[in-house]
């Protein structure tokens, strides 16, 4: 779709784009969806006089795609401080219950666990880091259910007590 609607708009236009400057298009556009893709092109056709820059283009999607991409970054953004929140409230010994079922999947997938993610150092790499596993994730669509689980939980369903030290050395967490 975004090859062709490229294509359709250098004919419209009368311009040819040369190849390093078509990939950068494609980088650029092929964020969004298809439907958003057929929106930006009509506006195009609708609106502009030559061939738009990219700049021009982003500024077309307005509502269809640079406000949900900015959207989504905000609440990436609030998910983390959530989770700040909820490790500051029930530490790492507790499980935390998050209402958002893609913050457990983050702190998973990018900081390895409940544990682990209570002993990160907060900065701007970390953060960047959940907002673009958050980001991707939503971008993705499906999300497995993932339950953390806190230090205390995980003691009792390894069948007893084991030493903390114990915990960390074998990588449960």
């Amino acid at each position: 779709m975004l090859m062709r609607g490229l294509s359709r708009l250098q004919s419209y236009f009368d311009v040819k784009k040369d190849d390093e400057t078509l990939e950068i298009y494609i980088e650029e556009l092929s964020r969004y969806s298809e439907e958003e893709l057929k929106v930006l092109f009509s506006k195009i056709v609708r609106e502009c006089e030559f061939f738009p820059r990219l700049k021009a283009m982003r500024e077309l999607m307005g509502e269809a795609g640079g406000k949900q991409q900015a959207a989504l970054t905000s609440r990436a953004y609030e998910a983390f401080e959530e989770a700040l929140s909820m490790m500051r409230k029930v530490g790492s010994y507790r499980t935390p219950e998050f209402s958002d079922q893609l913050i457990p999947v983050v702190i998973k997938n990018r900081f390895g666990g409940w544990v682990r993610f209570g002993r990160i150092e907060v900065t701007d790499w970390t953060r960047k880091a959940f907002v673009e596993e958050y980001r991707a994730l939503s971008e993705a669509g499906e999300v497995p259910q993932i339950e953390l689980a806190g230090i205390h939980q995980r003691t009792q369903l390894g069948g007893g007590m084991k030493q903390i030290g114990d915990l960390y050395d074998s990588g449960e967490y």
